[in-house]
C-alpha cells in the first residue's frame, strides 16, 4: 500500500495540475480518486489490449482492433498529457468507455463487458465527479440499454445470441439491467452527498478549532505582553512616585537648617514645588486611566472658547520650552467670536497639554507648535470640524512603534536608558478622551525627523473665519 501511494503522489506531482496545498478540499479528494482509477485502469487496458488485438486479427474483426486501437491510443495520452485539465480527462475517458461499450455490445452480444463496462462508469462517475454528473451517466446507460433492446429484432446474422433468447426475455433483462443500475447510482450518489455533508462539516468545525485556536494563542500572547507592560510600568511607576517623593522629603527637611541661605531656600522650596507637582500629574494620570478603564468616564458638554484654551496652554508649557531654548509658538484657526466650541474643557485641556508636553520633552533642539483650523465637512448642511495639530522637530517615533504609541503603558516599555521621565499613560489617555468626545486622533512622523499628532473633533457652526494669528 505504501508503494501505491508513492506511485498515486509521483503521479500527481508529475502529470496532474492538482494542487497539494488543496489536499483538505473535497474536490482535491475526487480528483485524487479519478487518478487512482485512471493509473490502475492504464496497465490493465494495456495488459487487455495485447490478447484483444490477437483475437480481432485472427477472427478478422476490424473494426473491434480499430475501436481498441483508438480505445488505447486515447487512454495513453490521458495518462501521459501532463497539459490536460482534470476534467478534460475525465470527459475524455468517460467518452472513450462510452464508445467502446455500444460497439463491443454489437459484435459480442452479452457475452462481451459492454453491460458491465456501462454498469460500472455510472457508478465510477458518480464517485469521482458529482451526484448530477452520476444521474447524466445513469439517464446515458437508460438510453443505450434501451438501443440494445431496439436493435434485437433487427436479424443481425454474425450475432447468434440475438435469436437464442425471446423479445420479452431481452425486454425483462434489459428493465432488470435498468432498474439495477439505478439503484446502484441513487446508493452511490447517496453516499457520496452524506460524505460530503460530513466532509463540510468537518473542515467548518476544522476551520472554527483553527480559527479559536489562533484567537487563544493571541489571547495567550496579548495577556502576555500585558502582563509585561504591566510590570513594566509597575517598575517605572514605582520611580516615578519615589523621585518626587524624595526630592519633596529630602528638600523638606533641608529647609530646616537654620543657617541655609535665603536663595538656596527659595531653590529649594522650587524643586519641592516642581516634585509636587510632578506628583499629582502621576496621580491624575493614574486616575484618569482607572475611570477609562472601569467606564466611568463620560463628557460634559458646554461652550468654551478654544482659543483661551491655546492661549493658557501656550502660557503654561512656554516656561518649560524657554529653558529648553525650544521655539513654541501656537496658530488660531479663527478669531475669538467665532472660536466658541461645545466640548468638555476639561477633557480637551488635558489632551492638548499631554500633546504639547510630549512634544517639549522630545525635542532637543528646534521648535513646537500647536494649533488648529476650522473644515467645513457637508455644503448643504451646516457642519464643521476642528483640525487639531501638535508638531514638533524632535526624535520622532520609528515606524515600529507608531501603530502602538497610543497603547498604555508604552512609555513604560522604553528599553533605553536615554528614555525619558514619564509614564507612558498620556497618549492612551488623550486617545480615549478623544474618541469619547466623537474625534479621532492619529501620528505623522518619522525617526529624527519631528513628529506631527493630528486630531479632528466635531465642531457645530460655520464660523466667520479671520485671518490667522501667530505668536
Amino acid at each position: 500500500m505504501n508503494y501505491w501511494n508513492r506511485y498515486i503522489n509521483y503521479y500527481i506531482t508529475n502529470y496532474s495540475k492538482l494542487n497539494k496545498e488543496d489536499s483538505e478540499e473535497l474536490a482535491y479528494l475526487r480528483n485524487k480518486l479519478f487518478i487512482s482509477i485512471l493509473i490502475l485502469a492504464f496497465p490493465i487496458g494495456v495488459i487487455a489490449y495485447i490478447p484483444s488485438i490477437v483475437v480481432s486479427v485472427e477472427t478478422k474483426s476490424w473494426v473491434i482492433a480499430v475501436f481498441d486501437t483508438l480505445a488505447m491510443f486515447t487512454l495513453t495520452y490521458i495518462y501521459l498529457d501532463k497539459n490536460l485539465s482534470m476534467n478534460t480527462k475525465k470527459n475524455l475517458l468517460s467518452l472513450v468507455f462510452y464508445i467502446l461499450s455500444p460497439v463491443l455490445f454489437l459484435y459480442l452480444g452479452t457475452t462481451g463487458p459492454s453491460v458491465s463496462i456501462l454498469f460500472c462508469m455510472s457508478i465510477l462517475i458518480t464517485l469521482y465527479n458529482d451526484k448530477k454528473a452520476g444521474y447524466i451517466s445513469l439517464a446515458l446507460n437508460v438510453l443505450i440499454y434501451m438501443l440494445f433492446l431496439a436493435i434485437i429484432p433487427v436479424n443481425l446474422k454474425h450475432l447468434q445470441f440475438f435469436g437464442q433468447l425471446g423479445v420479452d426475455t431481452w425486454i425483462g433483462i434489459g428493465i432488470n439491467l435498468i432498474a439495477f443500475n439505478a439503484l446502484a447510482v441513487f446508493s452511490v450518489a447517496s453516499l457520496v452527498e452524506h460524505l460530503t455533508e460530513s466532509f463540510i462539516r468537518e473542515k467548518h468545525l476544522r476551520t472554527r478549532l483553527k480559527r479559536e485556536s489562533e484567537e487563544l494563542q493571541i489571547a495567550i500572547q496579548k495577556a502576555e505582553e500585558s502582563d509585561r507592560l504591566k510590570s513594566a510600568f509597575l517598575a517605572n511607576m514605582s520611580h516615578e512616585i519615589r523621585t518626587p517623593m524624595n526630592g519633596i522629603l529630602g528638600f523638606s527637611s533641608l529647609l530646616s537648617d537654620e543657617n541655609l541661605k535665603e536663595a538656596d531656600r527659595q531653590m529649594y522650596i522650587e524643586l519641592i514645588q516642581k516634585s509636587g507637582d510632578r506628583m499629582l500629574n502621576i496621580i491624575n494620570e493614574i486616575i484618569d486611566i482607572s475611570k477609562i478603564e472601569s467606564g466611568l468616564t463620560t463628557i460634559s458638554s458646554a461652550k468654551e472658547n478654544l482659543n483661551e484654551i491655546l492661549k493658557y496652554i501656550y502660557d503654561f508649557m512656554l516656561p518649560e520650552a524657554t529653558r529648553k531654548n525650544i521655539a513654541l509658538s501656537y496658530h488660531l484657526g479663527a478669531n475669538d467670536e467665532n472660536s466658541v466650541i461645545y466640548t468638555d474643557r476639561e477633557k480637551l485641556y488635558i489632551i492638548l497639554l499631554n500633546l504639547v508636553k510630549n512634544a517639549v520633552k522630545f525635542t532637543d533642539q528646534g521648535e513646537v507648535s500647536f494649533g488648529y483650523n476650522l473644515i467645513q465637512t457637508n455644503k448643504n448642511e451646516v457642519q464643521m470640524e476642528v483640525a487639531i495639530y501638535v508638531k514638533d522637530t524632535g526624535i520622532g517615533v520609528p515606524p515600529e512603534k507608531q501603530a502602538v504609541i497610543f497603547e498604555r503603558f508604552m512609555q513604560a516599555d522604553i528599553k533605553n536608558v536615554k528614555a525619558r521621565e514619564g509614564a507612558g499613560l498620556g497618549l492612551y489617555i488623550s486617545k480615549s478622551y478623544v474618541e469619547l468626545m466623537g474625534g479621532k486622533i492619529w501620528i505623522e512622523s518619522e525617526a529624527g525627523q519631528g513628529t506631527t499628532f493630528n486630531i479632528i473633533l466635531p465642531f457645530s457652526k460655520i464660523p466667520k473665519v479671520k485671518q490667522t494669528q501667530k505668536r
